[in-house]
């Protein structure tokens, strides 16, 4: 019925799911177009590894260095605590952004970082 206003008879528009057969008065396709056409997010999995407090569940801290083990951070969307309003992408970036700057200033973890240079 949306497409089918007046508005977009200008525009070349068709529906694909769950179709123009389905109206907004059958319960029972609408029911089964949910079950079956829509999809879990799994595909932009995140939190596997939160940043919270480890009281809370959390895996890493503020500065994504994971709790009990010296010398490492995790830089990925596991870090994110509950999925973001924006594609993860975006949010991995600022992450990979922040552990950047975080590494890049000594971080404090005891470790002397040397970087290898082959030529």
């Amino acid at each position: 019925q949306f497409i089918a206003a007046e508005p977009w008879k200008a525009v070349e528009l068709t529906e694909v799911l769950p179709g123009p057969t389905l109206q907004g008065d059958d319960d029972l396709g609408i029911e089964n177009a949910i079950r079956n056409l829509t999809q879990s997010t799994w595909s932009h999995p995140v939190g596997s590894c939160p940043m919270m407090p480890r009281r809370l569940g959390g895996v890493v801290d503020s500065t994504l260095k994971v709790y009990g083990i010296r010398g490492l951070r995790v830089v990925d969307a596991s870090v994110i605590p509950i999925v973001p309003g924006s594609h993860t992408s975006s949010t991995v970036y600022a992450v990979a952004e922040k552990a950047a700057d975080l590494i890049k200033a000594g971080g404090g973890d005891g470790i002397k970082h040397r970087a290898k240079l082959s030529r």
